[in-house]
């Protein structure tokens, strides 16, 4: 379809002032989108005047005349799979992370435990029967502090307790997210309000 043909289908809807703009418009728009452009598109640009705040829901084909059906939904399969390919990036950067925090924190635990072996031996003691109540003391024992605050005071804790978790993903691999209330900013109180 046309140009000339969409303005004398919607010539009842058009000024003539528009009518010159409108055209003006298809043509510059059929000169910047020589390979992708639909009919729809431009009947929305010639109807809108040019104002073209939404594109119209028509997959993007080659602007031919001997275009095949066929290959407008192997454009619509491309942009689906592009998509996914976006949405597993995503997924991938999540695990990626996920993996960089559980060898920081295997590290640190192997740190810890050579840590406790090293001061069962000081304190002259089995490191398998150490637990944790034993290294505070021996910590307080070995370097005593008089500073008032505790949380100045030296420590010998697992890694767990002082680094916090990690959240598990929060959406699957398409990227939906599992809790409806996700995009709330406190999706668990909003959960536990309206259920």
């Amino acid at each position: 379809m046309s140009g000339h043909t969409m303005i004398a289908i919607h010539k009842h809807i058009l000024t003539a002032n528009k009518c010159y703009h409108s055209m003006r418009q298809l043509v510059a728009t059929q000169r910047r989108l020589k390979t992708f452009t639909t009919e729809s598109e431009v009947e929305h640009r010639v109807i809108s005047g040019g104002t073209y705040t939404q594109r119209p829901n028509v997959p993007r084909v080659g602007f031919d005349p001997h275009f095949d059906p066929k290959n407008a939904e192997q454009l619509k399969a491309q942009h689906k799979k592009s998509r996914k390919e976006m949405i597993s990036k995503a997924m991938t950067a999540y695990l990626e992370s996920a993996k960089q925090y559980d060898s920081f924190i295997s590290d640190l635990n192997q740190e810890f435990e050579t840590g406790r072996r090293h001061l069962a031996n000081i304190m002259g003691t089995d490191a398998k029967h150490m637990t944790q109540q034993d290294i505070d003391k021996a910590i307080e024992y070995l370097m005593p502090s008089g500073l008032f605050s505790r949380r100045a005071r030296p420590v010998m804790r697992p890694p767990t307790e002082i680094y916090p978790k990690k959240k598990t993903a929060q959406f699957d691999v398409e990227g939906k997210p599992f809790n409806s209330f996700f995009y709330t900013s406190q999706p668990n109180f909003y959960e536990s309000s309206f259920v």
